[in-house]
C-alpha cells in the first residue's frame, strides 16, 4: 500500500546584505532593496552598512542663541570666541570660568570669522571687527577704528593742481593723506588746498619736511587754521621750498564725511579669501541689504583698506549675493534664483598688461540661485549650495568644459524641501560627509557613496543620503578633527566619538536622551505581485557590540506587528548589567531569528529599531517564504 501526500511546496528566499542611504523619493514599494523609505538616526560605517550614530553632550550654556563659534590658531597659541546673542565671549573649554565677555553690541544674527594674519575678522553685518591676541589676552576692535589711511595724491602744488593719483580712499576709513611738493615758485604759498571738502570735525594733522631729513608736525591754530568746509589749511608761515629737490615737503591727513563708504564694508555679512591665481590674499565681501548685488574686495595682504575702486556690481539689483565657493582658481559668486537673472557669476584673478590685479567677472550658471547663506560648503572637492530645488553643486560638463549644477540630493528633497525654512540651513563638511542641518534634523550625505545613472556624464551622480532628529543646530564647528554645534536656546554641544563609548561614558545619548533607530526596508512583493504569501523564517544579522539589541517588526496588512525582541550583548567585565546578564562571550555577529507566523499576505515591509542607549548595527537579513496561492479578490 502506497500513500501520495502531495509534492511538498517550494521554499524561497530573499537575502540582502548590501545597504545604502535613504530614499524619500520613492514610494515604499519602489525603493530599492538596500535602502529605506524611512531610517533615522542610521548613519553608514566603513562598509556601508548601517549603523547608529553617536549622540552628543552638552559642554557650556549662554543666555542668548548662539550665532557663531571661532577659533584663532597659530603655532604658539588657540583662542576660541563664541557669538552668542549680540555679544562675543572667549570660550575657555576647560576653564572654571568657561565664558568672559570681550565685546557687546554685535549684531544677533549668524555671522562669519575668517583667520587672516594671526587674526580673525568677524562679519555680522553691523560692524566688521578684528580680533587678536596681545600679551596672551584676546582684544577685539573695530577695523575702522584701525584703518588704513591712504595717500591719495602725490607731488601736488599748493592750491591743489598738478599731482599725480596715488591711492584710492579707502571704503573703510573717513580719512585720507595729501603730499604737496613746494618749489621756489610756490614757495611763499600759505594756503593748501585738499582733494575733499567738507572735512568732519576730527584732527587734521600737518607735517613739513625739515631741512635735516625729519618732520616737523604743526598744530592746529598754532600753526595753521582750518575751512573744513572748502577743505583748506592756511599755514601761519609758508612752509617755503622743499628742502630735497623733487621730495614732497608737506603732508596733510585729515578726516571727511563718508558718503556711506564705510557702512558698505560695515554692512556685509560674509567674506571669502581670495585674489590673484586664487591665492588667498584679499578679503572679498558682501551681502549688505542696502547694496546687496554688490561685493568688495581688500588691498593685498591688508584687511583694513577696500580701495574705493574695487567694487563689483553682479547682475539685477533684485538678486542678492548669497555667498561664494572656490571653483579651482576661480571664485564662484552665488546669487539669488529671480527668475532672469544669472545664479552663478565666477570670477578670475589675473594680472594686466601693467601687472596690475584685476578680478574680471564671467557668467557662470542660470537657473538655480541659492537660496540660504550658510549653505554653501566644498564637498568631495566641488563647491556646493542650497537652493529652493534642493542641494546642487556647480559641475564642469565632461567636453565643453561649461558650467552646470546638478542636484546632489535627489533622495532627500521631498523630507528637505517640506522643511519650514530651507533659508535657516546650515551646513559642514566632516569626515567625508557633508551635515545639512535644519528645523532641528540633519541630512547627511555620504561623499564615499555615489549613484551614477547608466550612460551618464562622471559629474552626474547623486550622494547616498541619511536622516537624523533631535539634533537641534544652528551654527556648526569642527576643532582638531571633533564636530560641534550651537543651538538657538544657547548650549554649545560635541558630537561624541564611537571610540569614546563605555560602561561610564555612554556615547548613544543625545545630551540625556537614548537615541532611538529606525530602518524600515522597502515593501518586498518578493517578484510574485499576484500570489499570496507565507512567511516561514526571518534572520536578522546584527554587528556585534557589547550591548546591543533590536526589535524587529512586520507591517503586513497596514498594521506594525512586534514579531521579536532580543538583546546581543556579549560579557564585559568593565560593563555588566544584572538586569540584562550574559555569559555570552562570541563577539562574532548575532543572528536573531523570528518565528512570528505571517500568512497569506501580499507584500510586506519590515522595521528593525533599536531605542535604548546603546550601539545598533546590522550586516543583512534573510526572509524565507511559500506562495499561497493566486490572489483573486476583486
Amino acid at each position: 500500500m502506497s500513500y501520495d501526500f502531495g509534492s511538498a511546496k517550494r521554499t524561497y528566499q530573499l537575502k540582502v546584505d548590501s545597504f545604502r542611504g535613504v530614499d524619500f523619493a520613492s514610494s515604499p514599494v519602489n525603493v530599492a532593496s538596500g535602502r529605506s523609505p524611512n531610517a533615522v538616526n542610521l548613519l553608514s560605517d566603513l562598509a556601508g552598512k548601517p549603523i547608529k550614530r553617536t549622540g552628543y553632550e552638552l559642554l557650556g550654556t549662554l543666555a542668548a542663541r548662539i550665532n557663531g563659534i571661532y577659533r584663532l590658531k597659530t603655532n604658539n597659541y588657540e583662542k576660541l570666541v563664541v557669538h552668542s546673542g549680540t555679544k562675543l565671549y572667549e570660550w575657555q573649554m576647560d576653564a572654571a570660568e568657561m565664558f568672559t565677555l570681550l565685546y557687546d553690541g554685535v549684531a544677533d544674527k549668524r555671522s562669519m570669522c575668517l583667520q587672516f594674519a594671526n587674526k580673525l575678522w568677524f562679519l555680522d553685518g553691523k560692524k566688521f571687527l578684528v580680533c587678536e591676541e596681545k600679551d596672551g589676552e584676546l582684544t577685539i576692535s573695530k577695523v575702522e577704528d584701525k584703518a588704513y589711511v591712504p595717500t591719495t595724491i602725490i607731488g601736488a602744488n599748493p592750491d591743489g593742481t598738478g599731482g599725480v593719483a596715488f591711492e584710492d580712499g579707502n571704503l573703510l576709513g573717513c580719512r585720507l593723506k595729501n603730499s604737496f611738493y613746494v618749489t621756489a615758485e610756490n614757495n611763499t604759498d600759505k594756503v593748501f588746498s585738499l582733494d575733499r571738502v567738507g572735512l568732519d570735525e576730527t584732527a587734521v594733522k600737518v607735517q613739513v619736511l625739515k631741512s635735516d631729513g625729519t618732520w616737523n608736525d604743526l598744530s592746529e591754530n598754532t600753526d595753521f587754521t582750518l575751512d573744513r568746509a572748502k577743505g583748506t589749511v592756511t599755514m601761519k608761515t609758508a612752509p617755503g621750498a622743499s628742502p630735497s629737490i623733487g621730495e614732497d615737503n608737506v603732508v596733510i591727513e585729515f578726516g571727511y564725511v563718508s558718503k556711506s563708504g564705510r557702512e558698505r564694508i560695515n554692512g556685509c555679512e560674509f567674506g571669502m579669501l581670495y585674489g590673484v591665481d586664487g591665492e588667498a590674499n584679499r578679503l572679498f565681501v558682501s551681502g549688505n541689504g542696502e547694496c546687496g548685488n554688490y561685493d568688495f574686495w581688500s588691498e593685498l595682504d591688508d584687511l583694513m583698506y577696500f580701495p574705493e575702486s574695487n567694487y563689483a556690481k553682479l547682475g539685477l539689483e533684485s538678486s542678492n549675493i548669497m555667498g561664494y565657493s572656490r571653483i579651482g582658481s576661480n571664485m564662484a559668486v552665488h546669487k539669488e534664483d529671480n527668475g532672469q537673472d544669472v545664479t552663478v557669476f565666477l570670477r578670475r584673478g589675473s594680472l594686466d598688461s601693467e601687472d596690475s590685479p584685476i578680478f574680471p567677472i564671467f557668467d557662470g550658471v542660470s537657473g538655480v540661485g541659492a537660496v540660504s547663506r550658510g549653505g554653501f560648503a566644498v564637498f568631495n572637492a566641488e563647491p556646493i549650495f542650497v537652493a529652493n530645488e534642493g542641494v546642487y553643486a556647480v559641475t564642469t560638463q565632461d567636453v565643453t568644459g561649461n558650467k552646470y549644477a546638478e542636484l546632489r540630493s535627489y533622495y532627500v528633497n521631498p523630507k528637505l524641501l517640506a522643511e519650514a525654512d530651507l533659508r535657516e540651513c546650515v551646513g559642514i563638511e566632516y569626515n567625508n560627509f557633508f551635515y545639512l542641518a535644519v528645523g532641528g534634523h540633519v541630512y547627511v550625505a555620504d561623499g564615499r557613496q555615489k549613484v551614477y545613472e547608466q550612460n551618464a556624464s562622471s559629474s552626474s551622480f547623486q550622494y547616498e543620503w541619511y536622516y537624523f532628529d533631535n539634533v537641534p543646530v544652528r551654527v556648526w564647528f569642527e576643532r582638531d578633527g571633533r564636530l560641534y554645534f550651537g543651538s538657538a536656546d544657547g548650549k554649545i554641544y560635541r558630537f561624541y566619538q564611537a571610540n569614546e563609548h563605555s560602561a561610564a561614558n555612554n556615547v548613544y545619548y543625545d545630551d540625556t536622551v537614548p537615541i532611538k533607530a529606525v530602518w524600515d526596508t522597502p515593501y518586498f512583493t518578493f517578484g510574485h505581485l499576484g500570489h499570496l504569501k507565507k512567511l516561514t523564517g526571518f534572520w536578522l544579522m546584527l554587528a556585534p557590540y557589547h550591548r546591543s539589541g533590536v526589535n524587529i517588526y512586520y507591517r503586513a496588512k497596514g498594521d506594525l506587528k512586534a514579531a521579536r525582541a532580543a538583546n546581543a550583548d556579549i560579557f564585559d567585565f568593565n560593563d555588566i548589567d544584572f538586569n540584562r546578564f550574559t555569559f555570552n562571550t562570541d563577539d562574532s555577529p548575532m543572528v536573531v531569528a523570528t518565528n512570528l507566523p505571517l500568512r497569506r499576505f501580499m507584500q510586506v515591509q519590515f522595521r528593525f529599531e533599536n531605542e535604548k542607549a546603546e550601539a545598533f548595527g546590522f550586516y543583512g537579513f534573510e526572509v524565507q517564504y511559500i506562495l499561497q496561492g493566486r490572489y483573486r479578490k476583486i
